[in-house]
């Protein structure tokens, strides 16, 4: 079989923001930058995707070539050089909804340059957004999957090139669904003809500029700590309205072994120093028992590491949440959305209520693990009252951090589908689909109401907790190291600017 010259791509971001393509379930999110070029102005986040497409190419003996525009930081023109230079036979790239019309100009231009070279995009705006995405016509192909597994349609699709037989059709899907199926409760079942997590190759990690991912959190003293994103699970069955990963995730939850997650860590560790780990699983403590099985592994090789998480408030126990912290966890994000018992009823968060979220919040604290509570603001039904009554209840919570996000209807999800039937979709700018501006009204608050509400909300949330972080550093060591780094960060960032 004739070789194939396959490029990987992470195109750099767009003028004006910088991009994290496979945050939101692949539909990305965006930070606002002064930028007027391609390129990326801060930390990049490693594109968890990539590494097990380029097992598969690597797998069937064809070459295989990562180019990271944003790791590389490469303007546009840097890029197309970069491309034709390496004069690829196909080109795979995820496109992200922020990005969409940066990403999708800059494709144009690389078709442009190398008009007989296969360009293929991957992610949830392929899925969702398919009719719009072609009629740009910078693409020859969208494949339809779920996030990591793109591997199957695309192996076939190369295969279909090489026998001079490309389909006609440019949506392809997988014949069957890819990946491990689970039931409700996230058992898996297993699939005799999908890809595993378990499916990758270390040494493909090589392939990476791998000195050049960043993404830094506050670690437990306040310290700034570089974590390096992994998959553990993913998919996420929860009937969660407004929630854009079962869509590019899918709904169905498929895991990596414990055994071969912490091979994967220890290798990250020993041949890149990677010393802190993000996982990028939607419900990471899923199933209990795989997760103190990863504990026990990782305190076994004493693999001195720290790791961060998200998950449900009612998928943790004082046990596990102990196992856990022997075994490096540091930090844990839970998704509050609303402090309004009638909202988070109407958004379809079953098994999650008030007490529950306390109890989570009082246990992590209490032994050690920072906790930040991810709040969406502009649900249908939100007003001032409900808005008060989550800001009075993340007082309650007294997380380290909050992550206020405005209500982002992400096309294919539950929520997009209320929000355009009831009118409050206030653009479709897709740009502005990054969780930081507000794109959808409710039913009683306006788009410059909630943006305002949030300014004041937040900022008092930030006084108090400044404030409760003071008191307690006077008798805690935790909270007296973290304010004295912060405020020695704050003072250094102001002299250099």
């Amino acid at each position: 079989m004739a070789n194939c010259r396959v490029m990987i791509l992470n195109l750099p971001s767009p003028p004006g923001m910088d991009v994290e393509r496979d945050f939101a379930g692949s539909y990305g999110t965006a930070s606002p930058v002064r930028r007027t070029h391609y390129g990326h102005s801060g930390d990049v986040v490693f594109p968890v995707f990539m590494p097990y497409l380029a097992t598969a190419v690597t797998r069937q003996g064809w070459s295989v070539h990562i180019v990271d525009g944003q790791a590389q930081r490469l303007t546009a023109d840097a890029l197309v050089s970069a491309i034709v230079e390496q004069q690829p036979d196909f080109i795979v790239s995820l496109v992200s909804l922020p990005s969409i019309y940066g990403d999708l100009t800059l494709l144009g231009r690389i078709k442009r340059a190398l008009p007989d070279c296969v360009l293929v995009i991957v992610g949830a705006v392929a899925k969702t957004l398919a009719n719009e995405v072609l009629h740009k016509e910078a693409v020859d192909f969208l494949v339809v999957g779920e996030y990591p597994f793109y591997t199957r349609p695309i192996i076939e699709l190369v295969r279909a090139w090489q026998a001079g037989a490309l389909p006609f059709g440019r949506v392809v899907t997988p014949a069957a669904q890819e990946g491990a199926s689970t039931d409700a409760r996230g058992d898996s079942a297993g699939a005799e003809s999908g890809q595993s997590l378990d499916d990758l190759d270390l040494d493909v990690y090589r392939a990476f500029p791998m000195d050049k991912y960043h993404y830094a959190y506050l670690g437990t003293y306040g310290e700034l700590v570089n974590y390096f994103p992994i998959v553990s699970s993913k998919g996420c069955p929860f009937p969660c309205a407004y929630c854009p990963y079962p869509v590019g995730f899918g709904k169905t939850i498929s895991y990596k072994s414990p055994e071969r997650l912490v091979d994967e860590m220890t290798f990250l560790h020993d041949e890149f120093g990677i010393r802190a780990f993000l996982f990028r699983d939607q419900v990471f403590t899923a199933r209990r028992e795989r997760v103190q099985e990863t504990c026990e592994r990782i305190l076994a090789r004493r693999l001195e590491v720290q790791w961060l998480l998200e998950t449900r408030v009612d998928k943790v126990r004082d046990d596990l949440l102990m196992k856990m912290r022997r075994a490096g966890c540091n930090r844990i994000h839970y998704g509050i959305e609303t402090g309004d018992a009638d909202l988070l009823r109407q958004v379809g968060k079953p098994g999650v209520d008030k007490q529950t979220a306390i109890e989570a919040f009082r246990k992590t604290a209490s032994l050690g693990i920072r906790t930040v509570a991810h709040v969406i603001v502009g649900l249908p039904g939100e007003t001032r009252e409900t808005l008060a009554n989550t800001y009075e209840f993340l007082g309650e919570l007294d997380a380290d951090n909050t992550s206020w996000n405005f209500a982002t209807p992400y096309p294919g999800t539950a929520l997009f589908d209320e929000a355009n039937r009831k009118g409050l979709i206030l653009t479709c700018d897709w740009t502005r689909y990054n969780t930081n501006e507000v794109v959808m009204r409710t039913e009683k608050l306006s788009g410059p109401e909630l943006s305002s509400l949030v300014r004041t909300l937040s900022r008092r949330d930030r006084t108090r907790k400044v404030l409760k972080r003071m008191r307690r550093a006077m008798y805690d060591k935790r909270d007296r190291e973290y304010v004295v780094r912060r405020s020695l960060r704050k003072l250094a960032a102001r002299a250099g600017g």
